[in-house]
């Protein structure tokens, strides 16, 4: 589900986006997530479910890329910025979950993202998820929450 008012808007921008996760600190912490939780190696197949951008590819070593977000300005960027050191696709879990492409993963990701999604779409993501994935593959998401106090 993707919202299209107030700041939600402004962010469809890539410079917009990624301004404001460096600003909050969130490019920070996705680079900590990749490095102490998610440790691809070389030749490792990755899915990024909601990669916007694809501004993690910085922290990954040599692998096989596969970034899927919704939004096509996202995707045009990544394209542009890192060019064959990835595959770049504009669509959604559901809609792409036959896709050959998302199958055999070493490793799935969807950083930030659970939270942009209702119920029906976040099953969606974790079913994708779980089929793309290869025998002992992993699953690394990473949202924030509200805790009280």
């Amino acid at each position: 589900m993707q919202r299209d008012s107030g700041l939600q808007r402004w962010l469809k921008l890539p410079f917009l986006y990624n301004l404001l996760q460096d600003a909050v600190g969130a490019n920070a912490l996705r680079r900590k997530v990749i490095q102490n939780h998610v440790r691809a190696k070389a030749g490792d197949k990755v899915v990024d479910i909601g990669c916007g951008p694809a501004r993690i590819l910085r922290w990954l070593p040599d692998v096989q890329y596969l970034g899927l977000d919704i939004n096509p300005d996202y995707i045009t960027s990544a394209r542009r910025t890192h060019g064959n050191k990835g595959t770049f696709i504009v669509g959604d879990t559901k809609s792409l979950r036959d896709d050959p492409r998302f199958k055999d993963a070493d490793i799935v990701m969807a950083l930030g993202l659970l939270h942009h999604l209702d119920d029906e779409d976040a099953a969606n993501c974790i079913r994708f998820a779980y089929g793309a994935l290869k025998e002992r593959g992993r699953f690394v998401c990473l949202d924030g929450c509200w805790i009280p106090n």
